[in-house]
């Protein structure tokens, strides 16, 4: 009897512990931000102009002959860059701003679409501009790894 009440009270406590409770889905840009183990942040985005993405497909004719047509829509693509921070609460603001300020000046003299299209190189011309200004600034150490995500969908 005592084992049964042992073992009922163990499930009480793993049904009410804190942890078990459902979070609401916050989207994708917020999942970004919390892969990290350090407090991290948005530091730049940018987006290019809608382009048309087009895809060749065959359709059926009602006698069942096949008939050659092209599909159209928008492509759109998109960049974010999440940065850890690593810093003191007190600290953390001020790193925060001067990194957003870099990584806005990092990405105009790299320029969206060389960040959202030419991988490697447009990642190395951006990540020279950044760690040019953060050096300057006196807070390049605080930053730690960076993310640059890209999502480029066609939308149908």
């Amino acid at each position: 009897m005592r084992i049964l009440g042992l073992a009922l009270a163990a499930a009480v406590a793993l049904v009410s512990a804190p942890f078990a409770s459902a979070q609401p889905y916050a989207g994708m840009a917020q999942a970004r931000t919390a892969i990290f183990w350090h407090d991290a942040d948005r530091l730049w985005s940018g987006g290019m102009p809608l382009e048309a993405c087009d895809q060749d497909i065959i359709l059926r004719r009602a006698d069942f002959t096949p008939m050659a047509a092209a599909r159209m829509a928008t492509l759109e693509r998109r960049g974010e860059l999440i940065g850890e921070l690593r810093a003191s609460n007190a600290q953390a603001p001020a790193i925060l701003t001067s990194a957003r300020a870099c990584a806005l000046e990092a990405g105009t003299a790299t320029t969206v679409p060389v960040m959202l299209t030419r991988g490697r190189e447009g990642w190395s011309t951006f990540q020279t501009a950044f760690a040019t200004c953060m050096t300057k600034q006196g807070t390049a150490k605080s930053v730690g790894s960076m993310t640059l995500w890209i999502d480029q969908r066609c939308n149908w």
